[in-house]
């Protein structure tokens, strides 16, 4: 095999030893590797040469021997392919440890440039330690160096990776950056399931929810990143497509519903056992493609080419598993781990080490960005998306200036197979002081008490979201929705009791029966007052339809009362017929 002409292997690359590579080989490069082992051959032909060098460089500790006597350069070199199971892209390795210069048979004899290698690949491939071949892997050959099976059993094991755990865990030290009180991931992902619970939530075309649905939901969430937008690579949209995952939602005509027992089981689990199921369904996600969500960048001609958005978080996150291990520091530099990624694995997202296959463009030069001088903006900006969107998200990382910490929830990094359908959580037992139920009809909820929430918005309104807790109301609307699902004023207010350390306020007790028995009674709401100077002003503007629409009450000949919100239109009617008025 020339070094301009690797020899194909049919199906996966084979499991080659070194004689068949060497029977492979021709003659000027066999009398090299003779040369560099310092071996007298007298062989009549190749094929002899061939079994003669392999015979040599399998003597036990010569392959030990061999790799002592390499430049550091090389001896480096063979290590990493050591260390990869014998094998790397060629495009990775030579971009590494340099390119191997292209020489058929005649200028091998003539030039002899083994005695004076280029660099570390030559060495390694002039001492016959490493040879090329393709592996045509399902979707396309890859050319791949190699070392034969056989050789590499003798060759001693690089030492481990003093930075990488021994069991994988990433370390949590004592002074972490810790979970806040409230944990924003599970109580947004429980105020969404909330709201989709009971109120109408409607799909759009392109998977996005309507506008009076993120309008309304806005103000109850912890952190409404990508709501008012609508980013679909924002926050909001990665805990939809979370929840989308993890099987939790039914759509019929453009309608959401939930799927009430996934959902329950999920509610009644503990933190712990809630945060690793979500962080397994994003870790587990070929949908959800973090690069395609990085800010400044744009696919283009995306049905020619494809990355593998598993493959790479992946592989970022048991890299930085590696590099907290290796760090004393509760605070690390984002560009830090960036570096560290570069130097340590810069081919996780491309293992076939080509960086001319993907058409990337930068949305503000509209610069394509190939070859791996554009790896930071590439890779690099993917890290930095992972660390401060999915992972600050997933509750995993906190960010600070550009520097980030683990939080307790970072255990999950360790947890490789956590799936949204393995539903066996561990649950967390019913709280019965999740509630404080206030005179004036106000439910305070803490917000560990996840799943009583979530049963409490069946028959109460939210009020507020506040750091420690939220604030439901108990309203004849809210009431009278529940009672209509078949929840009768006894049950109601037997539920509250349950949950709660205090008794329910007699006053609240006799509120909820007396609508159960009355409907609603008393009706408080904000409105505008009309006032005329005589009765057949008033009577001239209840004439035209936007007054009369708007109109809640008739007070009297010259007084009327209209709702809030049409106010405006009410003016502009007015004006229409010819009067002026003061707003």
């Amino acid at each position: 095999m020339s070094a301009c002409h690797p020899s194909p292997v049919n199906g996966k690359l084979q499991m080659r030893t070194l004689k068949s590579c060497l029977l492979d080989e021709p003659l000027p490069r066999l009398t090299a590797i003779a040369d560099t082992w310092d071996i007298g051959l007298e062989a009549a032909s190749a094929g002899e040469m061939a079994e003669a060098l392999a015979k040599h460089m399998l003597v036990e500790d010569a392959a030990g021997q061999g790799r002592e006597v390499l430049p550091i350069g090389a001896r480096k070199a063979l290590d990493a392919l050591v260390a990869a199971n014998g094998r790397m892209p060629a495009a990775v390795f030579e971009r590494r440890y340099g390119t191997l210069r292209p020489m058929g048979p005649g200028r091998l004899e003539r030039e002899r440039p083994w005695l004076s290698p280029a660099n570390p690949t030559e060495v390694l491939w002039y001492r016959g330690f490493i040879f090329r071949a393709f592996d045509r892997s399902p979707s396309s050959p890859v050319e791949v160096v190699f070392v034969p099976t056989d050789l590499l059993g003798l060759l001693p094991q690089p030492a481990a990776d003093a930075a990488a755990s021994e069991s994988g865990q990433p370390v949590v030290r004592g002074n972490q950056s810790a979970l806040p009180a409230s944990d924003p991931l599970l109580d947004d992902v429980t105020t969404i399931l909330t709201y989709i619970q009971n109120y109408e939530v409607r799909i759009r075309g392109d998977g996005g929810w309507n506008s009076e649905a993120r309008t309304a939901l806005l103000p109850m969430l912890r952190d409404p990143d990508g709501v008012d937008g609508d980013n679909p690579g924002g926050r909001f949209g990665f805990m939809l497509n979370l929840i989308g995952r993890m099987h939790w939602l039914r759509i019929k005509q453009s309608d959401v519903r939930l799927m009430p027992q996934a959902v329950t089981q999920w509610l009644q689990g503990t933190p712990q056992a809630q945060r690793a199921v979500l962080f397994g369904a994003w870790r587990n996600d070929p949908n959800w493609n973090d690069l395609a969500h990085v800010q400044g960048i744009a696919f283009e001609m995306p049905h020619a080419w494809a990355n593998d958005a598993v493959r790479e978080r992946t592989a970022i996150l048991d890299l930085l598993v590696r590099w907290v291990a290796g760090n004393s520091e509760p605070w690390q530099e984002i560009d830090a781990f960036v570096d560290y990624v570069k130097r340590e694995n810069p081919d996780f997202a491309r293992p076939d080490g080509r960086y001319d296959t993907w058409h990337i463009r930068d949305v503000r030069t509209n610069e394509f960005l190939n070859g791996f001088e554009n790896w930071d903006r590439v890779e690099g900006a993917l890290i930095r998306y992972i660390l401060t969107g999915p992972l600050r998200w997933l509750g995993t990382v906190n960010v600070q200036n550009g520097r980030i910490a683990l939080t307790e929830a970072a255990k999950v990094l360790a947890v490789s197979s956590a799936s949204p359908d393995d539903g066996d959580l561990a649950l967390v037992a019913p709280r019965p002081d999740a509630f404080r139920l206030e005179p004036d009809g106000d439910v305070i909820v803490h917000t560990s008490a996840r799943f009583e929430r979530f049963q409490l918005a069946r028959v109460a309104n939210w009020s507020a979201t506040r750091a420690e807790d939220y604030v439901y109301r108990l309203a004849p609307e809210s009431v009278n929705a529940a009672m209509k699902q078949g929840i009768t004023a006894p049950r109601i207010v037997e539920f509250l009791q349950q949950h709660s350390s205090k008794p329910v306020p007699p006053n609240l007790m006799k509120a909820v029966k007396r609508l159960a028995q009355f409907g609603a009674e008393a009706r408080l709401e904000q409105a505008y007052m009309l006032r005329t100077r005589d009765a057949a002003t008033l009577d001239l503007l209840l004439n035209t339809h936007a007054v009369r629409k708007a109109m809640i009450e008739r007070l009297s000949p010259t007084c009327a009362l209209m709702r809030q919100r049409e106010v405006r239109a009410v003016a502009s009617a007015i004006i229409r017929t010819g009067l002026l008025i003061d707003l």
